[in-house]
C-alpha cells in the first residue's frame, strides 16, 4: 500500500484490489491485515474511512436485465446443463437439472 502524499488522498484505496476486496468480502486475515495497517499508520485512517464512504455510494449491482432476457438465459443455463440419455443414435429420454441429484443417486447405488 503506498502512503499518503498530498496528491495521494482516499482515491488510491478505491485502487487498490486488498482494500476493496476486504470491503466487498471481508476476512478474518484481511481484517487482520488492515487493522494491523491502521496501528502501523494512524494518518491514514481519515481517507480510509472517506474511501469506505465512496465505496459504499458505488451500485455494485447496477447492470439490469430485463426479465425476458433472463428467462431466456435461464432456459439456455437449464438447457446446457441436462443430461441427455441415449442409446446408440436413440434418445431415450433427457433430464432436467432439479432431477440429477435424484437421479444419479439412484443410478450410482444400484451399480455397486
Amino acid at each position: 500500500m503506498q502512503l499518503k502524499t498530498d496528491d495521494n488522498n482516499f482515491i488510491r484505496f478505491l485502487k487498490d484490489e486488498k482494500f476493496i476486496e476486504w470491503k466487498l468480502l471481508p476476512t478474518d486475515e484481511l481484517n487482520m491485515y488492515w487493522e494491523e495497517f491502521l496501528q502501523q499508520h494512524p494518518v491514514e485512517k481519515e481517507d480510509i474511512l472517506q474511501a469506505e464512504k465512496h465505496l459504499r455510494r458505488i451500485n455494485v449491482t447496477s447492470f439490469k436485465l430485463p426479465s425476458e432476457k433472463k428467462q431466456e438465459a435461464i432456459l439456455r443455463l437449464e438447457q446446457s446443463l441436462a443430461i441427455t440419455v441415449s442409446a446408440g443414435s436413440v434418445v431415450l429420454f433427457t433430464l432436467p437439472p432439479h432431477v440429477l441429484p435424484y437421479w444419479y443417486c439412484q443410478y450410482y447405488f444400484k451399480k455397486r
